[in-house]
């Protein structure tokens, strides 16, 4: 049996679009939507010990209220419908004793009227109803992890002030623990974004940092393979597009990754670079970076290709560009950056500024700098569209840093990428073909009409200014 998401009101829906199935939970739990039916106990069958509408003092009064008050909740009829659930709660918190829909209802029935208050008091109030509903269903369900994993969502987006980061990574561990690799999707993206603060704070060593990486990356191939519907399959792509672009901060941490990772993921980029020097130089300092040896066979292809087509003016034995391709970064950022505070060239300011903006892009993952330095190269040369190409990447990667990475709010970033590529053709031809493809690719996620509607600051057509790090102005638009 499973545990699927309740409903919630409109005001709350984008964050709770992600609290998918658990399906290693003990019960089936409808949603406002949902038909409703009680059926009698199997032989055997293992129910809820709390209170049942058999438990109840009058148990076929009770089942109508449920049946009258769910039916009462499809045609928003909250107040009739809450007082009859409020019958229905006290004597049968567990329902049939297969599903927590009751209890679930009364998460529903306090963050609606919740979100019809401005008292803060009565705020307090119904949040703590909230969660006094997540540990009765922890009371009456408790084979599952899912009370652990939802307190913790709701704790990282709509109850900030509940818990701390470490108490929202503790809940879960603990959803993690009981459901292993059955546990709620919905609770990746957030974990993922707590697994990388957390260890750049210190507050957890690379060994924690790995064991959680390879929990939600497994965690997301299982998904994968055993999602059924479109809508599984479309969770589980948007779950995809977050976790592991937030995750790849840990390409910045020596020792990580190995080897054999970074083959994986850059060597499909050789064949686009045989003629590029810096990209061939960058492949190569990611192997090495990863630990390849340097009589690795693919890293042998690099550095041949690497060294046929390197620039004559380029001494290799005292080059930025060694330092790139032996993985030092950093050293080989701040070695470009000497050397365009030396020239006066306009030229070569501008292939230095490039390169350091694609370092600290690919390799270092420090967007603003990136965006600084591209915008430098840009003033350098006129009529260069490739730093409007990269501040498009940079700005099409940050929905894992500006929004939760589902919704619009992570979607919104497509907007300002989309502008920066535009722009790119507008001032370079050359560079149409690249841009359009990257367009195309991205349109897509652009947020659809019912989200931006929902959205008071957004209007279609209208200009909206994308925070976060990027603070750029730029016109909403939306899909159907």
């Amino acid at each position: 049996m499973r545990l699927s998401h309740f409903t919630t009101t409109a005001a709350l829906s984008a964050a709770i679009l992600i609290a998918a199935c658990t399906p290693k939970a003990p019960v089936e739990q409808t949603t406002a939507s949902t038909p409703t039916t009680v059926s009698a106990p199997k032989v055997d069958e293992k129910l809820s010990p709390c209170p049942k509408f058999t438990d109840a003092p009058n148990p076929g009064q009770v089942e109508d209220n449920y049946v009258i008050y769910r039916d009462k909740l499809r045609l928003n009829d909250i107040n009739g419908a809450y007082e009859l659930w409020q019958e229905v709660y006290k004597v049968a918190p567990a329902a049939d004793g297969r599903r927590n829909t009751v209890i679930t209802d009364g998460i529903y029935f306090a963050e609606y009227f919740m979100s019809h208050t401005r008292d803060v008091a009565e705020q307090k109030k119904y949040e703590d109803q909230v969660f006094a509903f997540y540990d009765k269903i922890q009371e009456c369900y408790p084979e599952g992890g899912y009370s652990y994993a939802r307190k913790g969502f709701d704790g990282f987006y709509k109850y900030k002030t509940r818990y701390t980061k470490a108490e929202i990574y503790e809940l879960f561990e603990k959803a993690i623990d009981i459901d292993q690799d059955e546990v709620g999707d919905f609770i990746l993206n957030p974990l993922s974004n707590l697994v990388v603060e957390r260890h750049q704070t210190g507050e957890i060593d690379d060994a924690e940092a790995k064991r959680m990486y390879d929990f939600i990356i497994n965690r997301i191939a299982v998904g994968k393979a055993s999602a059924k519907t479109d809508e599984e399959r479309e969770r589980w792509g948007i779950i995809e597009g977050y976790a592991p672009e937030r995750l790849a901060y840990f390409e910045t941490v020596a020792g990580f990754f190995d080897c054999q990772y970074y083959k994986d993921k850059y060597m499909p980029e050789f064949e686009e670079a045989m003629d590029d020097y810096t990209r061939l130089a960058q492949l190569a300092g990611y192997l090495r970076f990863g630990g390849c040896a340097d009589t690795d066979s693919d890293l042998q292809r690099i550095v041949q290709r690497a060294n046929e087509v390197r620039p004559v003016v380029e001494d290799p034995k005292n080059s930025c560009f060694t330092l790139l391709s032996d993985g030092k970064n950093k050293e080989a950022a701040s070695c470009l950056e000497q050397k365009y505070n030396e020239t006066s060239d306009e030229a070569k300011k501008a292939q230095y500024a490039m390169v350091i903006a694609k370092i600290n892009y690919g390799s270092l993952r420090n967007f603003p700098v990136a965006r600084k330095w591209a915008r430098l190269a840009a003033g350098h040369k006129s009529g260069w569209g490739d730093p409007y190409i990269l501040i498009g990447k940079l700005y099409a990667s940050s929905g894992p840093l500006c929004g939760p990475g589902t919704g619009i709010m992570s979607q919104r970033v497509v907007w300002v990428a989309i502008d920066q590529w535009n722009k790119a053709k507008s001032v370079d031809p050359s560079t149409a073909a690249e841009a359009n493809k990257l367009i195309n690719k991205y349109a897509q996620y652009m947020p659809n009409k019912a989200d931006v509607f929902m959205k008071p600051d957004m209007v279609d057509g209208k200009s909206y200014t994308v925070g976060c790090w990027i603070n750029e102005t730029t016109i909403v638009r939306s899909v159907k």
